[in-house]
């Protein structure tokens, strides 16, 4: 037999019995009760009144404000009006949770009578522990001598704040009082527009531009609007059946079309978040610059050849004529633009100018090209493999391998792999290698194009990625075992000079992006390559260079869960032609590495995210029954040793995203260097979740939250782990530490901290900042100490407390230390969440606020509630700035 409530179980009847009489299960359900509508509990009732001394309201909640080490008393003063008929008897006072901070003075004479017009008081007493804000509630219980009036309960909430550092107020709470504004672009559109001077290849940039009614399905969510005309309603209807339908042959183009088309609409106005008024211009050779902060972190994205466009301040916004500026250089935030000769005409020094943003189109453009090809070419066994038992006839006789990389001949899934790549058996569909993080799937790839390239000597391999970063390091990696003259590492113009690896520029092994090279190819000279290196978007010129449709032998995309999938099909469409499984020799290898379990592309547009455009191609073919049922055989293979992360850090994760099925092998110097750190709450596990009940806030018209609770406890942290007194043998160094925020605002409160304090060198930024990256210590602040706007990020995309990918990526970015900072109740609603919070406290590694896992559902605590605030993406007739850019900022692509 089972209490409902409190979920416990009973042998017999009598002890169920028993139970329901209790006064702890009188508060579980109470608290349930409380979580459903508490204002009837709120209420003063027959003709009793519970109210507090010292404030005029104690609705919704008493506040005290304390300092650190000092206790505070508030006095509760119960009253029976005189007009009751009878006394009323306080049966039992009593905390709604058990705290040590709090306790009830003057409550040993209950049960207490209390006539007509009489008082009777209770006295709260705060010790004050810890800095932070501690939320709890009394229970009043009363009863009546008339048998006919049932017993009733009174609740009052209050609320403990407490910091100890005053002089940080000012960083860290609240600027200006948060007011809500209708998150549209400041600047009004232009009525006219005077282009610019073309620089290179500007002109070039036209093409797919987004259909007009685009605007309009974006704005009424793919419903119908009520001035829609027979063949919009048309157009309508087939772009709503296309995407609803599953993804085939017939549909695959339209559908993805018709979601970077959404897609783009979104961009186009989330970009404005960046625009500026009141800008100073200076002239410089017949070029002008000015400052953009946040340039240079991609917000905004501002590159080589890049539109901008500028107009006088204070402008009648009636006719306002915008004159087009191309960007010529960027160096650092300091941007350089050619305007037309006809704004020397309107220019004078020191006048003011507001400059309106856009994006660069040409990756967008280069997908919408990829999707026709499609088509064109034919290459349906690329995106929708239809796999046959019998495999592929081998690429090669393969008999004793001899590795490079020792190492992976003494691991069997990597070495498995490396052979499953060079013989080719999977042909004509895509190789899956699934990397979960820290196994050494970078490794891999490069042993297996070192081997393909001694091993097969006709071969032509095209190594592409979705950034340079990536494209970089295999390209780096790939120089110790290959002739720089064998390889290509081709950069598009817009990259900056400064970002060009130094040591592939030393070796002369890649494009002279200053003398805008990339143009001056011939098909003759590019043959003279064996890998060809470069971004996804940037392969797409290979194109124009009239290479033969069987030059490359092997496509090799890394990062691919990273890539839209209309961006990771550009470098196989016209580059390389469909493979007949009954061929002999190289030729059709392609081979797509990532890992589908963490965070997939960056989409703005929500109605694009339910339509799974963040759906990478690799996620898609890896939940193909047809994959599942080759795990590990020669149409995939998934690597299983984690050379990263400490077990403890590894073992939420590895449950809940991998199988566990991941082996710990990483290197016990590194992961077991952080175990005697003096703020563990246990020695010897490299976990600790601080449970901190702040309050998320916001300021001036920015949604963005950050809660000065966790900035205080993170800065804390920091500055313990970087004291050498502290524990720990070895010196953490600044840049062993990552801060890891889901908040634009969060993160920007952070740094203003710890730059005050001196520690620029930490890195501070939001979950996609970290993926593919490691640190020895990662602390995570998860902002959010409200349960009621938790469930609002469920459908407003505010957060990533509801996204698995993004907790995973935060869980598995730590070697050898994480910390959680965050409020466990708030916490505890989200599964993925609540499984690092319970496993925490089983391994005696929580440490902070109070915390007892509430045993009713929902679970609930005794947090007062706020008034759920819903913004909408869309209102009225604005298409307005999406919520993921407002509160994450993610970063715009800052190069091709």
């Amino acid at each position: 037999m089972e209490c409902i409530i409190c979920k416990e179980t009973w042998q017999h009847r009598v002890e169920l019995s028993a139970h329901l009489q209790s006064y702890e299960h009188f508060l579980e359900n109470l608290k349930c009760c409380l979580w459903l509508d508490e204002e009837p509990f709120l209420r003063n009732k027959r003709n009793v009144s519970v109210s507090c001394m010292t404030t005029k309201t104690c609705v919704p909640a008493v506040y005290i404000n304390a300092e650190l080490h000092q206790t505070a008393q508030r006095t509760m003063r119960i009253k029976v009006s005189s007009a009751s008929n009878s006394a009323v008897c306080l049966q039992r006072c009593s905390l709604l949770e058990l705290d040590d901070t709090f306790c009830l003075e003057n409550i040993g004479t209950i049960p207490v009578s209390i006539g007509p017009g009489s008082t009777y008081d209770v006295v709260l007493s705060c010790n004050v522990k810890t800095t932070g804000i501690k939320r709890n509630g009394i229970v009043f219980s009363f009863c009546t001598d008339s048998a006919k009036t049932k017993p009733f309960v009174i609740v009052r909430f209050f609320e403990l704040v407490c910091r100890d550092d005053r002089s940080e107020k000012n960083i860290l709470e609240p600027l200006i009082p948060y007011e809500y504004q209708l998150p549209v672009p400041r600047l009004p559109d232009a009525m006219y527009i005077i282009p610019a001077e073309c620089i290179g290849r500007a002109k070039l940039r036209q093409g797919y531009e987004v259909p007009a009614i685009y605007k309009m399905f974006h704005q009424y969510c793919l419903k119908p609007w009520s001035e829609i005309s027979d063949q919009e309603l048309v157009q309508l209807n087939d772009t709503v059946k296309n995407l609803n339908a599953p993804l085939t042959k017939d549909t695959y183009c339209q559908a993805l079309k018709a979601l970077l088309y959404l897609e783009e609409v979104q961009m186009s106005i989330d970009i404005r978040t960046y625009d500026m008024v009141h800008v100073v211009l200076q002239e410089c050779d017949s070029e002008y610059t000015f400052e953009v902060p946040g340039a240079t972190e991609g917000r905004p994205s501002v590159m080589k050849g890049n539109r901008l466009y500028i107009r006088p301040s204070l402008s009648n916004p009636n006719a306002v004529t915008e004159y087009e500026a191309v960007v010529s250089s960027i160096d650092g935030s300091s941007v350089k633009v050619r305007v037309s000769d006809k704004f020397k005409d309107i220019y004078i020094k020191g006048m003011k100018f507001d400059v309106r943003f856009t994006f660069n189109r040409v990756p967008l453009m280069r997908m919408h090209r990829a999707l026709d090809l499609c088509k064109l070419r034919n290459l349906w066994n690329f995106i929708f493999p239809n796999i046959s038992s019998s495999p592929s006839k081998p690429a090669l006789e393969l008999s004793d391998l001899r590795f490079f990389n020792k190492k992976i001949q003494e691991n069997q899934e990597q070495s498995k792999a490396v052979s499953d790549m060079l013989l080719g058996l999977h042909r004509p569909y895509p190789y899956l290698l699934f990397g979960p993080p820290g196994t050494g799937k970078t490794v891999t790839l490069v042993e297996a194009i070192k081997q393909i390239c001694t091993l097969i000597p006709c071969s032509r391999i095209l190594i592409t990625a979705p950034s340079n970063s990536a494209s970089d390091l295999l390209a780096e990696r790939l120089l110790d075992h290959i002739m720089p003259m064998q390889m290509l590492r081709l950069y598009s113009a817009s990259v900056n000079p400064d970002k060009i690896s130094k040591k592939l520029k030393l070796k002369k092994c890649c494009n002279d992006v200053e003398a805008d090279s990339e143009h001056r190819y011939t098909a003759s000279e590019l043959k003279k390559y064996r890998i060809i290196v470069a971004t996804l978007v940037t392969s797409f010129k290979l194109l124009s260079f009239c290479l033969p449709l069987n030059h490359f032998t092997h496509v090799i995309v890394d990062e691919a869960g990273h890539a839209l999938e209309p961006e990771c099909v550009i470098p196989l469409m016209g580059l390389m032609k469909a493979w007949n499984p009954n061929q002999s020799g190289p030729g059709g290898h392609i081979i797509l590495a990532g890992d589908p379990m963490q965070l997939g592309p960056v989409i703005r547009n929500r109605l694009c995210s339910s339509y799974n455009l963040g759906v990478s191609l690799l996620e898609r073919l890896i939940k193909m029954p047809s994959y599942q049922q080759n795990d590990n055989g020669y149409m995939m293979t998934k690597l299983l040793r984690n050379f990263r992360s400490h077990a403890d850090i590894l073992k939420v994760p590895n449950e809940m995203f991998y199988n566990n099925e991941l082996k710990v092998f990483a290197d016990e110097m590194i992961t077991q260097s952080m175990l005697t750190w003096d703020a563990l709450p246990t020695k010897g596990v490299p976990l600790l979740f601080h449970g901190v009940c702040g309050k998320d806030m916001r300021e001036g018209n920015n949604p963005s939250y950050f809660n000065p609770d966790e900035v205080k406890v993170v800065v804390d942290y920091v500055i313990s782990l970087l004291d050498g007194k502290n524990g720990v043998r070895t010196k953490v160094r600044e840049t062993d530490i990552g801060i890891v925020s889901p908040y634009r605002k969060q993160v920007l409160k952070i740094r203003s901290l710890l730059d005050k304090r001196g520690h620029k060198d930490v890195s501070v930024g939001s979950t996609e900042e970290f993926q593919g990256q490691e640190r020895l210590i990662i602390i995570i602040t998860t902002v959010r100490s409200n349960r009621n706007l938790v469930h609002g990020d469920v459908s407003h995309n505010l957060g990533f407390l509801q996204n698995p990918k993004r907790f995973n990526v935060a869980l598995t970015r730590a070697k050898g230390l994480m910390v959680i900072v965050g409020n466990p109740y708030t916490l505890s609603e989200d599964p993925c969440w609540n499984r690092i919070l319970e496993f925490c406290i089983a391994k005696k590694a929580y440490r902070g606020m109070p915390y007892r896992p509430s045993k009713c559902r929902p679970k609930v605590s005794y947090e007062s509630k706020p008034h759920l605030e819903k913004v909408p993406d869309e209102t009225g007739d604005n298409i307005v700035i999406s919520q993921k850019t407002l509160q994450e900022e993610p970063r715009w692509r800052q190069e091709l």
